[in-house]
């Protein structure tokens, strides 16, 4: 085969071979859908991007030589790059590449020659990167366009998808209306193109809202529904989120012991599976447990690495969690440092303009109202306001900094020692 005329599909397919690999044995090894492997060498006129280049080259053990090749055919083929990057980027957000893969759809998107079926995928990944990324204008903007297009073509699986991501930006934004409105009708439409991951995925957000509601039964029915939708459709995925979501709900509601298992087993899987965000998730909610049980320098050690990750992943939404569960950890035995952290994560959202949904402000009064019944008079409100004036950036790089065991804080009113941040000293 001559090197400069040999297609990506032909090379990929040649190596993969070689390896004694099958499609769907690639496709997990490289956490890509069997669909972008099968297309990829069925001689699509595209490509993939440096990172999946990188990953598909290491799975099948490629040379120098052959990286380079596979490059120079990469580079001669763009034409149906929209059409690749509509399949690649659940990949991207699954390796957490948020920001990588915004910059790669929003480039294809805009040298579209007209808007197919393709586009409108490209454009969901568009918008749900760029939610990741705290961006909710521009989510919006790729949304809504992907949800013209999808219903424009008669794409119900798509709009449905573009509805539920629609809808789970409204709730974001604390507009419930909107938002319940667009999951209902992202139901009808997953149940009408028969799309039973779609549907699953749909009324897992439906049980998150009911729980944020305080309707706990049917958020019950509804996640238990939902479980059977996504293993009649076989996505392990999915699964893991709902039992993710099922264990936060037993958190939620102080039934420790039963969520406990659960999310450990949740926390090896996703790392084992490489996924920063899952691992966060986990991490977050086992640190919750962890908090529930009064383990507190547990739950600041597992905080602190989902808040780690997460902020290496370029998840503003996610880092700003982890500050508010942080000050929820320290609101009774370190009450400056709760209400420091508080005003950080109230800026943060006020500069995303991502107000905390209503389960998020019943926990955030919760831990106010500790952590002022443990501070001296006045203090809290001059913490909260020391932490409000520093950039998010500055204040998670001083969180993860803090390595000082929380067992040893001081008791409430108590001088800050010489190793916590000086802009959190001077709120003492």
């Amino acid at each position: 085969m001559d090197e400069h005329e040999a297609t990506i599909g032909a090379r990929l397919r040649q190596f993969r071979l070689r390896a004694g690999l099958s499609q769907a044995a690639l496709a997990e090894r490289a956490n890509l859908s069997p669909a972008a492997v099968a297309t990829l060498e069925r001689g699509v006129r595209s490509a993939p991007y440096p990172r999946t280049l990188n990953v598909l080259a290491e799975v099948l053990g490629l040379s120098a030589a052959e990286r380079a090749a596979l490059s120079w055919c990469l580079e001669r083929e763009p034409e149906a790059a929209v059409r690749l990057a509509g399949l690649l980027w659940p990949f991207w957000r699954m390796r957490a590449h948020y920001r990588e893969g915004l910059e790669w759809l929003s480039r294809v998107l805009g040298r579209a020659p007209e808007e197919t079926a393709a586009w409108a995928r490209a454009a969901l990944g568009a918008g749900i990167l760029a939610r990741d990324l705290g961006d909710m204008t521009t989510a919006h903007t790729h949304l809504a366009a992907s949800l013209a297009c999808s219903r424009a073509l008669g794409e119900s699986a798509l709009a449905a998808w573009a509805l539920r991501d629609l809808g789970q930006w409204h709730i974001q934004q604390g507009a419930y209306g909107p938002g319940r409105r667009c999951l209902r009708a992202g139901l009808a439409w997953a149940r009408a193109a028969g799309d039973e991951r779609g549907v699953a995925a749909t009324l897992m957000i439906q049980a998150q809202v009911a729980a944020v509601g305080g309707a706990i039964r049917r958020a019950q029915v509804l996640n238990r529904a939902s479980l059977a939708a996504a293993r009649q459709a076989g996505d392990r995925w999915l699964i893991c989120a709902i039992l993710l979501q099922l264990g936060s709900l037993a958190v939620d509601h102080g039934d420790v012991e039963v969520a406990l298992p659960l999310l450990e087993a949740l926390r090896v899987a996703a790392h084992e599976r490489q996924s920063p965000r899952g691992l966060a998730a986990a991490l977050v909610d086992v640190g919750r447990v962890a908090h529930a049980r009064g383990e507190r320098t547990k739950a600041t050690a597992l905080l602190r690495d989902a808040l780690r990750l997460r902020h290496g992943l370029g998840d503003r939404l996610g880092s700003l969690e982890c500050l508010e569960v942080l000050a929820a950890v320290d609101a009774c035995a370190d009450p400056l440092h709760a209400a420091w952290l508080l005003g950080a994560a109230a800026a943060g959202r006020r500069v995303l303009g991502a107000p905390p949904s209503r389960r998020v402000q019943r926990d955030l009064a919760a831990t106010v109202a500790a952590a002022r019944a443990a501070a001296s008079p006045g203090a809290f409100d001059a913490a909260e306001v020391a932490g409000a004036r520093v950039p998010l950036e500055e204040a998670i790089a001083q969180v993860l900094a803090d390595g000082r065991d929380p067992s040893t804080a001081p008791a409430a009113g108590a001088p800050a020692s010489r190793d916590r941040p000086a802009s959190r000293q001077g709120t003492v």
